[in-house]
């Protein structure tokens, strides 16, 4: 008896060691993939302007990357998105590099992790469509609101031109109902790839965080 459950929980590590390792391989060429999408999103209609503002789809991939692969891994493949950029390669619009950080405009670089991160939280326990249209929309304004209060900042402080925060968020209002058309995009998409076996582990990832919160739930009551 003593045997049959030794062989069972070595044949169950192996398992789940096994599972891990396949996962994490996957979720580095997910992120990879991110990462290029992010830098074609950034140019694919860089070469229209809004003033002196290219026109770009990259908010909304941000918003994409944590509902597609999760709190974690979409929030890692934007910090890796930025670091490419800091480190020299243009993938940033306009073909742009380290310089997009000293722009008016670098808070909503800054914010892109954070659009992941609230996007990927929010659709942690559950990815059904009501769930992931507020999840978009919620780290979408979180997006704005942060891009916003540094473009204030910046062309007070730095640029030493004098703007007040309705001044700045009208600035930022056709970026703003562009985007909002993008992450309705976004979302829709989303989804539809979530119902396909290439994400089947975010319905997974789902369910055991919604389990576990239940299970926690009754162990406390």
């Amino acid at each position: 008896m003593f045997l049959i459950d030794y062989s069972i929980a070595i044949t169950s590590f192996i398992t789940e060691t096994r599972d891990l390792f396949v996962k994490k391989n996957v979720m580095i060429v997910y992120s990879g993939v991110m990462i290029a999408l992010m830098a074609i999103t950034a140019n694919i209609g860089a070469f229209i302007m809004i003033g002196p503002i290219p026109l770009t789809l990259q908010s909304g991939m941000a918003v994409l990357s944590g509902i597609l692969l999760g709190p974690l891994y979409g929030t890692l493949a934007i910090i890796g998105y930025l670091l490419l950029g800091l480190f020299g390669i243009p993938v940033f619009a306009g073909f742009m590099s380290a310089q997009a950080f000293f722009l008016p405009t670098a808070g909503f670089l800054l914010s892109f992790p954070i659009a992941a991160l609230i996007s990927g939280t929010l659709t942690a326990k559950s990815i059904d469509s009501p769930r992931i249209a507020i999840a978009a929309m919620s780290a979408m304004l979180i997006h704005y609101i942060v891009g916003t209060f540094y473009l204030f900042g910046y062309l007070n402080l730095i640029a030493e031109d004098t703007v007040s925060l309705t001044g700045a968020s009208i600035m930022m209002t056709p970026f703003f109902v562009k985007d909002i058309i993008v992450t309705v995009v976004m979302t829709m998409l989303s989804v539809r790839l979530l119902r396909t076996p290439a994400f089947s582990f975010r319905k997974k990832e789902a369910f055991n965080y919604a389990s576990n919160e239940r299970e926690v739930k009754h162990q406390s009551s």
